[in-house]
């Protein structure tokens, strides 16, 4: 060649071919405008330059390149490729950090008790503690059962009751009545009242629905069912003269020591 003007139709997928030394300049890979045959000046659609002028396949947002053709999600930039879905398979997030204990781990895997949502191409995931319950027998009451909430919950005692159903394994539901009376912000207590003595045996509780069951943050207890076994329950009387004698007993220790 003795100009450019020679090499503008060796090339057909060049805009523009340089003459260097008489010979026409074939860029390199999905370049269309080079000054020389490593140094890209102009990349194709769909590519970009990259360091040292090679072409570089665009990536969407939230990912970059990992090699030339090849694109990777950018864990902790707080943007979360669309319809992104990571090789292990593992439940996926980008809280903007990469710090562990946050729901969000440092490799951008929910943490286990949490759960994240919110996340897409132009936002962070927000991560919540799961809301959890824990059943259990008052240590310091007879004929009472804990419902001990890991958080606060935005419920009353009413509500909490219509929702719920509750059975003994070997006792009639004939034979005893319960109430759920409130605490605290996550804690009520099942008071149980029955004509007759009771044996050890196994509580069930189930929820007819955990759509009302949140903490203040809208996040919903996900586990409906509960059975944990139970001591000896007595008749309120019964109780009564128990919790007295135990009185009186402690008071004569007293006194003799």
């Amino acid at each position: 060649c003795q100009d450019d003007q020679d090499c503008q139709h060796v090339f057909s997928e060049q805009i523009r071919t340089k003459c260097d030394n008489g010979l026409c300049i074939q860029c390199i890979d999905y370049c269309e405008l080079c000054d020389n045959s490593t140094n890209c000046l102009q990349c194709k659609p769909g590519f970009h330059i990259h360091d040292s002028g090679i072409c570089y396949l665009n990536c969407p947002p939230g990912e970059d390149n990992l090699a030339q053709l090849e694109c990777g999600e950018i864990c902790g930039d707080g943007v979360q490729p669309e319809n992104y879905t990571n090789a292990s398979n593992l439940a996926y997030c980008d809280d903007g950090n990469k710090v562990n204990g946050d729901g969000c781990s440092s490799n951008c895997i929910i943490e286990p008790g949490f759960t994240c949502f919110g996340g897409s191409t132009n936002s962070s995931d927000k991560c919540y503690l799961l809301l959890t319950l824990m059943i259990y027998p008052d240590l310091y009451q007879n004929n009472t059962l804990v419902m001990a909430f890991n958080k606060p919950v935005n419920i009353t005692a009413e509500e909490l009751q219509s929702l719920v159903s509750i059975s003994l394994s070997q006792t009639d539901p004939s034979v005893y009545n319960y109430t759920i009376q409130k605490k605290d912000s996550q804690t009520f207590q099942i008071v149980f009242d029955t004509s007759q003595i009771l044996p050890p045996q196994d509580f069930s509780l189930s929820f007819s629905s955990l759509e009302k069951v949140k903490d203040f943050e809208g996040i919903t207890l996900m586990q409906p069912d509960y059975t944990v076994p139970v001591p000896m329950m007595f008749p309120k009387s019964q109780d009564e003269d128990l919790s007295l004698l135990e009185m009186v007993s402690t008071i004569g220790k007293g006194v003799i020591g």
